[in-house]
């Protein structure tokens, strides 16, 4: 038996004794898939399909050195899955990188009047100008909010504010008391109504 018909269990077991030969042979077997996965997404308006199948294999590699047998799943199906995850992180630092203004629309906090505090603003800073320009990048940001928001259904804007105050998965899923399942997909969603998101004038 030559190294090419291993398995892929057997072949990440080379891998992990330092046998560059298995994990090159492994990188070949799920090239195919990372450019599926990859193909995919830079269809949808992604990100480079380059960069995006440079990320898959990143994720193989991270696939290698995480898979545990203990946990019942086939390093295929949890290799996928780290690729596939990899991937739509590129994905999505991409798009912010494309909207960063709408990344960066809402208000670190408001005042009671509702109008914009920024804790890192230098409060003897009194240029009248720059206050009214920070006050109107405010109100737009508040605007864009809304106009956002109105299109979610409730448990989106639910999933929506725990993005907002960066919880993690785990986090946001034990606050609103619903699976990690529910709220990711929840997220998904979210994330492909803002990419289609085209505020009103």
């Amino acid at each position: 038996m030559t190294i090419r018909d291993r398995s892929d269990e057997e072949l990440l077991a080379l891998c992990r004794g330092g046998q560059e030969q298995a994990y090159e042979v492994l990188a070949e077997r799920y090239k195919t898939i990372v450019r599926r996965e990859a193909r995919k997404y830079y269809l949808a308006g992604g990100a480079d399909e380059a960069d995006l199948i440079q990320e898959g294999m990143i994720g193989l590699y991270q696939a290698v050195l995480g898979y545990n047998p203990d946990r019942g799943a086939s390093f295929r199906s949890f290799a996928v899955l780290v690729i596939r995850r990899r991937i739509l992180n590129a994905v999505s630092a991409a798009n912010r990188r494309r909207h960063e203004p709408l990344n960066d629309y809402i208000p670190l906090g408001e005042s009671a009047d509702g109008s914009a505090v920024n804790p890192a603003a230098d409060e003897s800073d009194s240029n009248p100008e720059r206050i009214a320009l920070e006050r109107e990048e405010a109100a737009e940001k508040r605007r864009l909010r809304q106009q956002f928001v109105r299109q979610l259904s409730p448990f989106e804007r639910q999933v929506f504010e725990t993005m907002q105050d960066g919880m993690t998965l785990g986090e946001a899923a034990a606050a609103l008391d619903r699976s990690k399942k529910s709220v990711d997909n929840a997220r998904t969603r979210i994330r492909r109504k803002w990419e289609a998101f085209t505020p009103a004038p």
